[in-house]
């Protein structure tokens, strides 16, 4: 949602003391978010709202 927005990072903060893995489940939801929509990079989403 927040790259949809126009977001270019968004940030994850202390939940990486929770669960360190966070970071690739983060990746590995944004991947298959991205190929389930069409989309080949993160950058085609970037502000996609707003155009």
């Amino acid at each position: 949602e927040f790259f949809l927005a126009g977001a270019s990072a968004v940030q994850i903060g202390t939940y990486s003391f929770v669960d360190p893995s966070i970071s690739i489940s983060i990746v590995e939801g944004i991947e298959n978010y991205l190929m389930s929509k069409g989309f080949s990079d993160i950058k085609d989403i970037v502000g996609y709202i707003n155009k």
